[in-house]
């Protein structure tokens, strides 16, 4: 009967052998809690195949129903191991099938190299181990002596089942017992985390639990007074201007808060869900105040761009002399956080939209159909702004030719395959510079102009002879004290340093670079620079950052520009508390003057008195007092001049999930549109 048991419980060490090679492969997360959890579920998954490839009484239709119990499991391994090893980032299922189809057909070169590397090679083969090892046992269990005995009893089934549901049940218990992981199993999950506690097979099966059953949009009770810091000594601002220069001049606010006349309790009462839940929730919210920079940027210009893979560090007075103006010489915000959630698609939704993207790779597609009232193309064009949007590579990717052209700029979308290709040699990747010098002449002499560019020249990966940009550049960069991938990133990004050059010298011929205002965010942090992306296993990234990265909050550091000619005769504004991208959008908002409401937008106004913290969809943070990891429920205190209540964690935590929440509720139910066709919201105001 033993040998029958081992015959029942193959597929669960198959499954076992998958986890924990995928997890040593990818986050090498794995605890003594989340190595027990795993097995059971890999044992309960497994004997379910076990038992129904038992069934048949014929040797080789055994074998045909064990390989199907294998072949999706092992398929769905290696699309994960080799999206980790390219994106560094635990992507969703419903990401990956998103995105997939763009990568296969726009980056199949790089697929190809990362599928044949050391590395990548070397995972394939684990991966491909149990199926050689089935192969063999086909061959040699043939007919004969040995059918009978590899084909268990129903004695032996029974027992299977029971031992399975023995260890699930007291796994579930455990679970449900054990505050931490009950969450993280229920209204706190994400998929990374569920990856690295549960492993990935239940955290597939949880994927499709949500997108079977409509998730209710909830909210959770924050008592903001338990998020408020005693001082033990007196400490600095989180925004102050340097005392050799001359302060700025700000103008008097108009109005006391950044928000519109609307009762969201009112609405709350004639609204059916979730439109009703999503309205209680915003009516409990206080407006952020208006401030000394409200409408500081009034009537300026915008040109805002999102720079792939770009990073703060490698901003330099000899090297990167434009970058290093633009950086300093305005608002110097280098505690600024890009969390990489969703790749370039994911930057772009918090940088243009706001939200956390929550929907992974969807979460920008599916506005597309919706009401995108607040993004920086929509407010100035209800000003009479000129508009447009540049990408240097396929105006297609990621459906931008339908995304891209519903953001609210007057004159859509300008792409390679729709009109780019004028101006833009088609290498890989395709020139930032280029781009620009084509480009500019078509809204510099506009009264009013408003343009957003997705830059390109940053991408990875950054070997010899796979980067024609890199390649360009990298004599300007070969003398550097770098190891040679992080001298082939800097050199890549010299061609924004380049482009933005070009720019700045073109705003000031035609004397227009006081009125207008350049903002530069990057999209994710630079990821194809190591093989992996391991806290604690990322030599070139903490390289290149000059500390040992030790866990993902501080593997997105960045740094944010926004950039006036009118700023470089005052003294900088300096940006010291933590800056999350969705902050973005509502700090230019209320730099530029425009009617918006505070409530509407999860991120802050960087200028208001509201509470800053930088959260990942995977529901770390680091606020200006410490950092909470989501994945081990710890909290450590950075800010040793303050005392905190004792409740500061689980309110901050409650903080954190609203604004995600609200991010998914808005980008899943159009809630602007939805404000919009209740006449809250006016499409001419």
């Amino acid at each position: 009967m033993l040998i029958q048991l081992l015959i029942l419980f193959n597929l669960s060490f198959t499954y076992l052998y998958y986890e924990i090679i995928f997890n040593m492969t990818t986050t090498a997360s794995m605890t003594p809690r989340s190595f027990m959890l795993t097995c059971i579920y890999a044992l309960s998954y497994g004997i379910i195949g076990g038992i129904l490839s038992s069934l048949p009484k014929r040797y080789g239709l055994r074998y045909v129903l064990r390989a199907l119990f294998i072949l999706p499991v092992l398929i769905c391994f290696t699309i994960e191991e080799y999206v980790f090893l390219e994106f560094k980032t635990l992507y969703e299922p419903i990401t990956i099938l998103s995105g997939g189809g763009d990568a296969a057909r726009t980056y199949n070169g790089t697929i190809l190299s990362l599928v044949t590397s050391k590395y990548g090679l070397l995972c394939l083969m684990l991966l491909m181990l149990p199926v050689i090892i089935l192969v063999m046992q086909s061959i040699i269990l043939r007919p004969g002596k040995h059918t009978e005995v590899t084909r268990p009893s129903l004695k032996a089934r029974l027992t299977a089942v029971g031992i399975a549901a023995t260890c699930l049940l007291a796994s579930t218990l455990y679970i449900r017992t054990t505050p931490f992981l009950r969450q993280m199993h229920s209204n706190r999950y994400t998929f990374s985390n569920s990856v690295k506690t549960f492993g990935l097979m239940d955290s597939i099966r949880s994927e499709i639990m949500l997108r079977l059953k409509k998730k209710e949009v909830t909210f959770a009770t924050v008592d903001e007074s338990k998020l408020v810091a005693t001082p033990i000594s007196s400490g600095n601002t989180g925004v102050t201007t340097k005392k050799e220069e001359p302060a700025i001049t700000t103008r008097a606010p108009t109005k006391e808060y950044n928000s519109l006349d609307i009762d969201f309790a009112a609405l709350a009462k004639t609204d059916s869900k979730p439109y009703s839940t999503i309205d209680e929730y915003v009516s409990t919210l206080t407006p952020s105040k208006t401030n000394d920079y409200t409408g500081l940027f009034a009537g300026k210009n915008l040109i805002f761009i999102t720079a792939e893979a770009f990073s703060g560090f490698i901003i330099d007075k000899e090297l990167t002399p434009t970058l290093y103006r633009l950086a300093n010489k305005g608002m110097q915000i280098d505690n600024y956080y890009q969390p990489c959630t969703a790749g370039t698609t994911g930057g772009e939704c918090a940088n243009l939209l706001g939200l956390t993207p929550m929907l992974g790779g969807d979460s920008v597609k599916v506005t597309a159909d919706n009401n995108n009232y607040f993004t920086m193309g929509a407010a100035l064009s209800r000003e009479g702004y000129y508009g447009r949007v540049y990408h240097n590579n396929d105006y297609t990717y990621y459906d931008r030719d339908q995304t891209h052209t519903n953001l609210g700029y007057s004159d859509g979308f300008l792409g390679m395959g729709n009109g780019m290709e004028s101006f833009v040699d088609n290498t890989w990747p395709q020139s930032d510079y280029q781009m620009f010098v084509g480009t500019m002449e078509d809204y510099i002499d506009k009264e009013h102009f408003n343009v957003y560019y997705m830059t390109v020249s940053g991408h990875g990966d950054y070997t010899a002879g796979s980067n024609y940009i890199s390649a360009k550049n990298y004599e300007r960069t070969a003398s550097l004290p770098y190891s040679d991938n992080i001298k082939r990133y800097i050199a890549a990004n010299l061609e924004l340093e380049d482009a933005l050059t070009y720019m700045v010298a073109k705003l000031e011929e035609k004397g227009i670079a006081d009125d207008t205002v350049i903002v530069i965010s990057t999209d994710h942090y630079p990821y194809a620079l190591d093989d992996n992306a391991v806290p604690g296993q990322l030599p070139l990234l903490s390289e290149l950052y000059g500390y040992e990265v030790t866990n993902y909050i501080m593997r997105e550091k960045n740094r944010l520009i926004i950039w006036s000619g009118s700023l470089e005769e005052s003294a900088p504004i300096v940006v010291k508390k933590p800056v999350n991208s969705i902050d973005v959008l509502p700090t230019l908002l209320n730099l530029f003057g425009l009617s918006w409401d505070s409530r509407l937008l999860p991120g802050i106004d960087i200028f208001s008195d509201s509470i800053p913290v930088v959260y990942s969809k995977d529901r770390d943070w680091i606020s200006e007092y410490g950092i909470y990891l989501a994945s081990t429920g710890n909290f450590t205190q950075t800010d040793s001049s303050v005392t905190l209540p004792a409740d500061y964690v689980k309110n901050m935590n409650a903080l954190v999930d609203n604004r995600l929440s609200y991010s998914e509720a808005v980008l899943s139910y159009d809630y602007f549109g939805h404000l919009v066709k209740m006449g809250v919201l006016k499409e001419d105001e």
